[in-house]
């Protein structure tokens, strides 16, 4: 049995894999973080719903700066039964942490703790695994549905779930969250103390070298989600482009077929540019070319795509919700602005339009990557746990 150690094992909710290329990238992000202060294990166990990769369960393995990606795909035939098709999938990924422990132990030995990322359903397996091998464990979370405005919402989730879900929150030794709003809610929810571990941005990607020239573009980057508000986005910006008729906005996400006949409808579609969802080696081109980012969002818990920008040193139009708030803390850093209110909104998007802002480009860069950077959040995340570890000499 080999003893390699110490090192962290992670069991991520979330987690980018051959289905889903960029969901869960900020984990991935976290990981290499951490990484450069102890190596990490990360285990994601995909459920392969229409048995794209395997009908059975297929095992990708991968290694990449300092973190070891085990990434466990399964299929469940369904029932019809979605309840039922629920409980046989918690099950099965029961199965699959128990196998896959032992595998682990006899390569590596086990971890110094385990770190659950989301706790539907990493924390579930977790706790559960915890017990097995005896060792702490953490908890750290960033899902939107805990928050009372959000829908869906996980108060309407099963009772049994709930059940485990405080079982393991109250067994865990720490829980973090990224923003102090999440973990408020996650407080009410739980009981327990919950400290505010951030997101981090990859400086070697955002950074205010990047910035030659800005044009006249505004850029909105998401899921196009009812979470998001792309439709009050471009019913502003169809008022702004009439008093600013060169102005462009670009919208980087899924095909959306509705929100082009909306833009069509008022008379705006000429002056909007549609992008497919890219990698952020491509994205932060788009960004940094833009005049302002746009996150007009509902609800948050956090806002990755916010930090991305300011590390640009492009400013940010962001919605009057409170992780807005905590991120955009300084009058240059962009606009707060108030919900559901598209006159608002548009009033926010010519003021970006009308900017000069390279003054400010390397101050707004400077304090975002002075908190997000990988180095702090990675002690942050070392001080979580506990441990005592002389800090690495990368400024990532």
């Amino acid at each position: 049995m080999s003893t390699e150690a110490p090192y962290l094992l992670w069991i991520c909710s979330w987690y980018p894999n051959a289905l889903e290329p960029l969901t869960g990238d900020f984990l991935q992000r976290h990981a290499r973080a951490v990484a450069q202060q102890i190596p990490v294990h990360v285990w994601a166990f995909v459920h392969d719903a229409k048995g794209q990769i395997t009908t059975s369960v297929s095992v990708e393995k991968r290694f990449i700066e300092n973190v070891r990606e085990t990434v466990v795909y399964f299929h469940i035939p369904p029932s019809g039964i979605r309840l039922i098709d629920k409980w046989r999938m918690l099950q099965k990924m029961h199965r699959l942490v128990k196998a896959q422990s032992r595998l682990q132990e006899q390569e590596f030995g086990k971890p110094q703790l385990i770190h659950a990322h989301i706790a539907v359903y990493a924390a579930l397996l977790a706790h559960k695994l915890a017990n097995y091998w005896q060792l702490p464990f953490f908890i750290s979370e960033q899902w939107t549905e805990y928050l009372k405005e959000a829908t869906p919402n996980f108060q309407q989730a099963n009772a049994f779930v709930r059940f485990k879900w405080l079982q393991a929150m109250r067994a865990a030794k720490g829980i973090s969250a990224v923003s102090v709003y999440l973990a408020e809610r996650l407080k009410e929810l739980s009981g327990k103390n919950v400290v505010r571990i951030p997101n981090v941005v990859d400086t070697a990607i955002f950074n205010p070298s990047l910035i030659s020239s800005q044009a006249n573009q505004l850029i909105h980057v998401s899921t196009f989600s009812p979470q998001k508000q792309p439709e009050f986005i471009i019913e502003a910006f169809a008022k702004a482009v009439h008093q600013y008729p060169e102005g462009v906005l670009v919208m980087v996400g899924p095909e959306r077929k509705d929100l082009k006949e909306l833009a069509q409808q008022l008379g705006c579609i000429h002056r909007i540019i549609w992008k497919v969802e890219m990698p952020q080696s491509e994205l932060v081109h788009e960004i940094a070319r833009s005049k302002a980012l746009i996150l007009y969002s509902a609800f948050e818990t956090f806002g990755c795509v916010v930090i991305e920008a300011l590390a640009v040193g492009v400013p940010v139009i962001g919605s009057d919700i409170p992780p807005m708030k905590e991120l955009l803390l300084q009058p240059e850093q962009g606009w707060i602005v108030a919900n559901r209110n598209t006159t608002a909104l548009a009033t926010a998007m010519l003021s970006a339009f009308k900017s000069e802002l390279s003054a400010f480009r390397h101050q707004l860069s400077d304090k975002t990557t002075t908190e997000f950077s990988y180095k702090n959040v990675a002690q942050a995340f070392i001080d979580f746990y506990g441990m005592n570890i002389t800090p690495s000499t990368s400024d990532k």
